[in-house]
């Protein structure tokens, strides 16, 4: 028979992953349980609450600034190779795809015509 359930280790461990800087009365308060069961649960895991700090404020020094000025953000923008070389070769083999196109229909045409 399927459990439907979530046990309250299953909840601690939700919450903990969503917020790793919670404290254990806050998980406590949110899921239902005691303070100390969430400590004994946080202790198994073994990384200490400076890794998850430091995390946090890796995370945040990088959604703050990534691009935080036009300059900053043009200097870290991937460069296209417009060496004459690729940029002629391309323009060449479209120009004969289209010369390509054009006579098949052109083609077609004339024969719908007749």
């Amino acid at each position: 028979m399927p459990r439907n359930k979530i046990s309250k280790k299953e909840k601690v461990w939700k919450h903990l992953i969503a917020n790793p800087l919670a404290t254990s009365k806050e998980v406590a308060s949110k899921v239902g349980c005691t303070p100390n069961y969430v400590h004994h649960l946080k202790s198994t895991i073994g990384t200490p609450r400076e890794v998850f700090e430091a995390e946090a404020k890796a995370k945040a020094k990088n959604a703050t600034s990534m691009f935080t000025t036009f300059d900053e953000a043009i200097s870290r923008a991937p460069i296209r190779d417009l060496s004459v070389g690729t940029t002629w070769k391309s323009r060449v083999v479209q120009l004969l795809i289209t010369l390509a196109i054009m006579v098949v229909l052109i083609s077609w045409l004339y024969v719908a015509w007749l």
